[in-house]
């Protein structure tokens, strides 16, 4: 999708965006009030801030808990923040024209421009289907939880007050990773043989197929006194 928009002409602006909002997890509504002082690049970090201005002042900006935080640079997307820093100052990402982002009209964009010219070749993505800017969040924070970042760390990236909403990604990585281990062949071993006193069974084994097999214990008579 990223490459597609980078390959046609006019879509530069939004591959970028895509990237951005892949590689930091941001809502879409934090994502589009990004602003250029916004990105610390010299301690790598991008602030994600919450704050009140007044009342109809355009530096009002509030996040979903109400709390400012900071999320890394990702090496992929530091090169495009620096570009995007030394262009302009004001909001990082924009439209073509350089207006400030509308998460309504940037989904209609997202659709149109990226989505559906390469829908086709992702047939089986029910999630890339419905065309939701959200959808980068969900893989950002599986992708975070997949390479073993911590709980913890991914609620603070992510910006969640309940540690609930962050688990529920590390349970989508267990069954994950349950269905992923079936997939490793069994090895070539020889049958082994085991002993196992517990209940009737006196030992296992497997046979040449792999198939356990179990030995009963003999039965036993007691001598008539």
């Amino acid at each position: 999708m990223i490459q597609h928009c980078r390959n046609t002409a006019g879509l530069t602006w939004l591959a970028d965006i895509i990237l951005g909002l892949a590689r930091t997890g941001l809502r879409i509504g934090e994502f589009v009030d990004l602003r250029a002082e916004d990105i610390d690049l010299q301690r790598n970090l991008i602030r994600v801030v919450s704050e009140t201005g007044n009342s109809g002042d355009s530096s009002t900006r509030r996040t979903k808990n109400g709390k400012s935080r900071e999320v890394p640079i990702h090496p992929e997307l530091r090169p495009i923040l620096e570009r995007l820093r030394t262009d302009s100052p004001g909001y990082v990402f924009r439209t073509a024209s350089g207006h400030k982002l509308r998460p309504d009209r940037l989904r209609e964009q997202f659709v149109a421009k990226a989505l559906r010219p390469i829908l086709d070749e992702f047939p089986d993505d029910r999630l890339l289907a419905k065309g939701r800017l959200h959808s980068f969040r969900h893989h950002f924070c599986s992708e975070a939880i997949r390479q073993g970042v911590s709980q913890q760390t991914a609620m603070s990236w992510m910006g969640h007050h309940d540690p609930a909403m962050t688990q529920h990604y590390f349970h989508l990585h267990h069954k994950d990773a349950a269905r992923e281990i079936s997939k490793l062949e069994p090895l070539a071993l020889d049958p082994v043989e085991q002993p196992n006193t517990v209940g009737d069974i006196a030992s296992v084994s497997f046979n040449e197929s792999g198939v356990l097999r179990r030995e009963p214990v003999e039965a036993t008579t007691t001598p008539e006194s």
